[in-house]
């Protein structure tokens, strides 16, 4: 609550000190929260490194999202050298944990290097367990591979439910088309509406182009 602010002062440096407190004590749960704080961009390198250091002691502990964030971290350079093996084996083993953070980032790696058939099982796996970048990406993948229509048409409509306007536009789109769904105008117009409330510029345009705004 310190360092968010809630029902107290906001004080970044407070929250860091109680952070390190409790995770000398070996709380997992303060040793991530402070290696996530240490990460912050722009930091000095030495804190940096400070950052990285408690999230691998998190991650050793078995705390999934401390293995997800140290895995980004070797990705991104941050405290550390860059290290994409390293970070596979961290999504690795937070995805097995159950984080879909991760099992969508791992999807990405094996569709990076080039085993779709493994990129496919994790990214379906987090896009069934509700995360939404997940959906996405198979929704994408189903287009792109010339899929069963109704393929595309579900994943973005799982996205599109839980609020995402790239989402709803595309549902948008297939409802004009009658691409994998029934084609109906109205629903379009209402995907549509949704998506340019979420600031979507060509959601907005093709709301004009129908008469809907």
């Amino acid at each position: 609550m310190t360092l968010a602010g809630r029902g107290v002062q906001q004080d970044a440096s407070r929250a860091k000190s109680l952070f390190e407190s409790a995770a000398r004590e070996g709380n997992t749960q303060a040793t991530y929260r402070l290696g996530v704080v240490l990460l912050e961009p722009g930091a000095p390198e030495a804190q940096l490194k400070a950052g990285f250091d408690w999230l691998l002691v998190a991650a050793h502990q078995g705390h999934a999202l401390a293995q997800t964030a140290l895995a980004r971290a070797l990705r991104a350079g941050e405290g550390v050298a860059v290290d994409e093996k390293l970070a596979r084996v961290w999504f690795r083993e937070a995805a097995d944990l159950g984080n879909i953070a991760a099992q969508h980032e791992l999807g990405n790696l094996e569709e990076a290097a080039g085993d779709l058939a493994q990129a496919n099982q994790w990214l379906l796996t987090a896009a069934k367990s509700g995360y939404i970048p997940a959906q996405i990406a198979i929704a994408e993948q189903c287009q792109d591979t010339n899929a069963e229509p109704s393929c595309a048409a579900h994943w973005y409509a799982a996205a599109a439910k839980g609020g995402n306007a790239y989402a709803q536009y595309h549902m948008g789109l297939l409802c004009e088309s009658g691409e994998g769904v029934p084609r109906d105008v109205n629903q379009a117009r209402k995907w549509y509406a949704m998506a340019a409330e979420g600031d979507m510029l060509a959601a907005r345009q093709r709301l004009r182009a129908l008469g809907g705004g």
